[in-house]
């Protein structure tokens, strides 16, 4: 049972709300994640830019994957998010 009540993406305005949230914490956490990766400190304690290997580009998507399915499980249990588009 959601958190919030009765705002389900069964309208147009609320799937599109629903769904920039989703998308806008999915893309910051994946700028996060890919900016932690890239940046590190020397031994002097200043800021290094590495540049992007392979590496890290896949921790990236994998990660970026881990996040989007985490927010969307989160905004099914806040929200019932999901839920609006099922067919009974």
């Amino acid at each position: 049972m959601p958190l919030v009540q009765n705002f389900k993406s069964t309208t147009v305005w609320n799937a599109f709300l629903l769904n920039s949230l989703a998308t806008t914490a999915i893309v910051f956490a994946a700028i996060m994640i890919k900016t932690r990766l890239d940046r590190y400190v020397d031994y002097k304690g200043r800021d290094v830019t590495n540049v992007s290997d392979l590496g890290s580009t896949i921790i990236t998507l994998v990660a970026t994957f881990i996040a989007a399915l985490a927010v969307y499980v989160g905004l099914h249990y806040i929200f019932g998010f999901g839920d609006g588009m099922l067919i009974c």
